[in-house]
């Protein structure tokens, strides 16, 4: 067993007045840095089109106001041409530490004619790229071609159903664009948003109006509002469920609760009568019973009471023919126009 020798450790006493100075030409330069300091900052909200998002961006000292024109970058646009959307917010920044892009500066004479030749180079860039897919039999469908401030830059959007090789393609776009090109696949909701139409209201659609960002829209939206489920009532220009169904969706499902649901066995009250929920209104209140009698009766939903004892397993009764209306592929042309 092999022996611990202890070493003798000196007493506290003899460290007493004896600590050496700091060498601090031994310790990296990095761990000397000071904090940076985080100044006050002044947010301003910058939109670069009529209805797209609205970007934050330190607006340093310039005093801007609303619908005031700026040139600012944004990182995968290049110099772009902008207006003030949100008015600057002072910002404590010490705490935030936030880590916003600078506006580059106001917009002048200058800019504006460098944009309107920007739109100008945009036309013609269109024309030589759908040249260049139609050259090349690419099965893809081109969308737009936009142009950073300084023509540096060109993204090209596209729509395709597959998988597309634009490898020759890109090459030859960056030939004939005199520019750094990106080739990016949008969806067809970006597509109704870049181009606008008239939608089934009759108004100009909403994502190229006033939507900022898409929502989240799924079948279930429609069943619960009570809307057809033909797909030319519920699909938008786009092709794509309607954006809309999302704006009352929460009041409907808040409307919604106490009712007893659609294909469920219900009494009522008074009677004692037995039935199957066949329908609803959900903003009156409202339900549509046909009772065991053969007899169809709308009730307010306060009169009925949902048994889910009559369906002997003690779950609700549904009686899916009635509820969904529809068969396997009608429900699966349904499911085709959410968004994958």
């Amino acid at each position: 067993m092999s022996q611990i020798n202890f070493v003798n450790l000196p007493k506290d006493s003899e460290f007493l007045g004896k600590t050496s100075p700091l060498d601090f030409s031994q310790v990296p330069s990095l761990l000397l840095q000071e904090e940076p300091e985080f100044s006050p900052l002044r947010i301003v909200g910058i939109r670069f089109t009529d209805t797209g998002q609205v970007f934050d961006f330190d607006a340093r000292n310039m005093p801007l106001v609303l619908e005031e024109a700026v040139v600012a970058e944004l990182p995968e646009k290049g110099l772009q041409l902008g207006w003030v959307s949100r008015p600057p917010l002072t910002i404590d920044n010490h705490i935030l530490k936030l880590k916003v892009p600078k506006i580059e500066r106001k917009a002048d004479a200058t800019d504006f004619a460098q944009f309107n030749k920007k739109r100008d180079t945009e036309k013609e860039a269109q024309k030589k790229a759908q040249d260049a897919i139609t050259f090349y039999r690419l099965n893809m469908n081109l969308v737009r071609v936009e142009y950073s401030l300084d023509l540096r830059k060109a993204i090209v959007y596209f729509t395709a159903q597959n998988r597309v090789d634009f490898r020759e393609l890109l090459k030859d776009l960056v030939h004939k664009l005199k520019a750094r090109v990106d080739l990016r696949q949008i969806g067809a909701r970006d597509v109704t948003k870049a181009l606008g139409s008239i939608g089934p209201c009759g108004q100009e659609v909403c994502c190229s109006r006033f939507l900022k960002r898409f929502h989240s829209v799924n079948i279930k939206m429609a069943k619960d509002q009570e809307i057809s489920l033909k797909p030319t009532k519920v699909a938008g220009m786009c092709g794509r469920l309607k954006c809309c169904l999302a704006y009352e969706e929460d009041a409907y499902l808040e409307a919604r609760k106490g009712l007893p649901r659609k294909g469920g066995c219900v009494k009522c009250k008074t009677t004692g009568a037995c039935g199957v929920v066949q329908g609803l209104d959900v903003l009156k209140k409202e339900v549509v019973v046909l009772f065991d009698d053969g007899n169809f009766q709308k009730m307010k939903a306060s009169d009925l009471i949902e048994d889910r004892t009559l369906n002997g397993d003690g779950t609700n009764f549904k009686n899916e023919e009635f509820v969904d209306g529809m068969d396997s592929d009608s429900e699966d042309d349904l499911r085709s126009l959410e968004d994958n």
